[in-house]
C-alpha cells in the first residue's frame, strides 16, 4: 500500500515538474503580437494587429510574432512547434500561419510555417527574408524595428502568394512607431503593464516547489524502508517521464471573431522552419 501510495505521489510531482519546465507562453487578447520580453513599442504591435485582421479575413493566414525572455529548458525549435500548435495559429482549412518567435536574452529565435505555405514559402525563402528585412536591424538591437520591417516582408510575400490586391496599411493611430505612449482607443491593442520576469520567473518558481516535493517524498520512503539509495529502476522510469511525448493538437473551436486562437491542426511529418540567433545588439 505504501509502495503505491509513494509510486502515485511521485508520478504526480513529476507530471508537475515536466508541464512547469516545458510549458510556453499563451496568447493575450491582441493574439498576433505577444511581447512578452518588452521589446515592441505599442504602435508596433498595433501595426501587426490591424494589418493582420485585414490578413486573415482575406485568406485565413496569420502572421504571429512572439518575444519572451528565454526558451527554458526546451529547445528552440521544440519551443515554436509547441507554440504554435497549442495556439493554432493560421486557419484549419488552410494551415498558413507563420510564427516568428524570439528569446531576446538567449540572443535566439524561430521562425515556422505552417503546411500550407511550404511549397509557396519554404523554409530558404523566409532564412532570405530574416537576414534580409530583420537581421540588419537586430545587429543594431533594434528589435522593434526588425520586427517591422519583417512583418511587412511576410504580409506582402503572402498576400503575393494568395493573389490579394492587400495594402499594408501603417496604422499608428497617429502616433510614430517610435512612439512608447499609449492611447489608442479603437481596440486594436490595450494598454498593459509588463512583468520584467513573465512566465519566467513563475516557471522557475513552480519548478523549484516541484523538485523539492520530489525529494522530500523520495527522502521518506527511503528513511522509512531502511535504505540509503533511490530503488534501482526510479532513475530510468523518471528519465523516461521527463521525455517530451506526442505533441498535443491545437485546441478545437470555432470563432468567428477577427483575432484569436485558430485550430490550425498539427503539423504532419517532419519540420520545416528554421532558426537564427547572435542578434548582436544585446537583451
Amino acid at each position: 500500500m505504501r509502495l503505491k501510495r509513494f509510486l502515485a505521489l511521485l508520478t504526480l510531482a513529476v507530471f508537475l515538474a515536466s508541464s512547469a519546465l516545458a510549458s510556453v507562453v499563451q496568447p493575450d487578447d491582441d493574439f498576433y503580437v505577444l511581447d512578452d520580453a518588452n521589446v515592441l513599442t505599442q504602435a508596433t504591435k498595433a501595426h501587426i494587429i490591424y494589418n493582420n485582421d485585414n490578413l486573415y479575413e482575406a485568406c485565413g493566414a496569420q502572421i504571429v510574432f512572439v518575444t519572451i525572455d528565454t526558451f527554458g529548458s526546451m529547445t528552440r525549435d521544440d519551443y515554436a512547434y509547441t507554440l504554435f500548435n497549442e495556439w493554432g495559429i493560421g486557419s484549419a482549412e488552410r494551415n498558413n500561419g507563420i510564427l516568428v518567435v524570439l528569446a531576446i536574452h538567449d540572443d535566439d529565435g524561430y521562425f515556422l510555417q505552417g503546411p500550407g505555405l511550404e511549397r509557396d514559402l519554404p523554409s530558404g525563402d523566409l532564412a532570405e527574408l530574416v537576414d534580409e528585412y530583420m537581421m540588419p536591424y537586430f545587429d543594431e538591437g533594434d528589435y522593434d524595428e526588425g520586427c517591422v520591417s519583417l512583418f511587412n516582408a511576410l504580409f506582402n510575400r503572402v498576400c503575393s502568394i494568395y493573389d490579394l490586391d492587400l495594402s499594408l496599411t501603417d496604422y499608428t493611430g497617429g502616433t510614430s512607431r517610435d512612439s512608447t505612449s499609449t492611447g489608442y482607443d479603437d481596440g486594436y491593442y490595450y494598454e498593459e503593464s509588463h512583468d520584467d520576469w513573465g512566465y519566467s520567473f513563475i516557471d522557475i518558481v513552480i519548478a523549484i516547489i516541484v523538485v523539492f516535493v520530489i525529494i522530500s517524498i523520495i527522502m521518506g520512503a527511503t528513511r522509512r524502508s531502511g535504505c540509503g539509495c533511490l530503488p534501482s529502476f526510479l532513475g530510468g522510469w523518471i528519465g523516461g517521464s521527463m521525455r517530451r511525448g506526442h505533441r498535443p493538437p491545437p485546441p478545437p473551436g470555432p470563432g468567428p471573431a477577427p483575432r484569436g486562437p485558430r485550430p490550425g491542426g498539427p503539423r504532419p511529418g517532419g519540420r520545416s522552419g528554421g532558426g537564427f540567433g547572435g542578434f548582436g545588439g544585446g537583451g
